[in-house]
């Protein structure tokens, strides 16, 4: 028994009045998702927790993406640093300034310069 690949195609039409380069990069983000809808990403749910997301991250993500010993690297960085601060927020409760005062503490503990 002979199987067929299975070709998934899309098409993305902008809309109308978009200028070109607006275009190409709403096209370049449509097709981002769109391969990440065919590999079986899952799309993000704001209310998830930053833990369920790290789960997700290192059983669906980094086996297929990332060399073993850096997967190993990363899962020991997140537990050690990263999870004691944000496993039990909402996606939705991070901001931007609160990853940036993050860094910096992190950083200054580890004597880590950002440039």
């Amino acid at each position: 028994m002979c199987g067929k690949q299975i070709v998934k195609s899309t098409t993305y039409v902008p809309p109308e009045g978009t200028s070109p380069k607006k275009a190409e990069k709403l096209a370049q983000e449509y097709a981002f998702e769109f391969e990440r809808h065919c590999k079986g990403y899952a799309q993000l749910n704001e209310n998830m927790r930053f833990s369920e997301l790290a789960e997700w991250y290192y059983e669906n993500y980094a086996p297929e993406e990332l060399k073993l010993t850096t997967v190993l690297k990363y899962e020991s960085q997140y537990r050690n640093h990263i999870a004691p601060i944000l496993v039990n927020k909402k996606l939705k409760e991070i901001t931007t300034s609160m990853l940036t005062e993050f860094l910096k503490v992190l950083g200054k503990e580890h004597h880590l310069n950002a440039t």
